[in-house]
């Protein structure tokens, strides 16, 4: 198994560095990374985007017990707490709030919606047009801990049709 899921680790701390994140920690096969908090030379909701297509792309060409691996990622945005957190003993630094709470949410429901990537509301209004058009809106989503929400989805090979929707 770590003989797997190392090489997949590796190669997603690797996709977020290059697109300016920051690892904050495993979760089991999860990454939680945030973009945003430190100085980057490059927009942090694009370069969130950008990260979650690309890790989309790289994980479509490996497999995990023979299994091809298929991700699901939950992006969000907000206003959030920045850190060293814990006790005198151990203490990490980390981003707290409910931004935080509903990217984890909204990576929860990525199957449920048959989509690779669900952002939320705020996140997809401030990606540009362009990159807004390869979204597919979704309304009234029951979201687990949360409230009925409009989220956004983007899959793999997703193109936007003549309408801007995705397909």
């Amino acid at each position: 198994m770590l003989e797997e899921l190392n090489p997949y680790l590796d190669m997603a701390v690797s996709v977020i560095h290059r697109h300016e994140g920051i690892v904050d920690k495993f979760i089991g096969d999860a990454v939680f990374a945030f973009w945003g908090i430190a100085p980057g030379k490059s927009d942090p909701i694009e370069q969130a985007f950008a990260c979650a297509r690309a890790l989309l792309q790289t994980a479509s060409k490996m497999s995990f017990g023979g299994t091809p691996l298929i991700l699901g990622i939950g992006l969000n945005a907000g206003r959030v707490f920045s850190g060293n957190v814990g006790s005198e003993e151990k203490r990490q630094f980390t981003v707290l709030g409910h931004p935080v709470n509903m990217a984890a949410r909204y990576e929860g429901v990525t199957k449920e919606l048959h989509a690779s990537i669900v952002l939320g509301e705020e996140f997809a209004h401030r990606l540009p047009p362009t990159l807004f058009a390869l979204l597919q809106k979704h309304e009234r989503v029951a979201i687990k801990g949360a409230s009925i929400q409009t989220v956004y989805t983007y899959c793999l090979n997703s193109t936007p049709d003549k309408n801007g929707e995705g397909q």
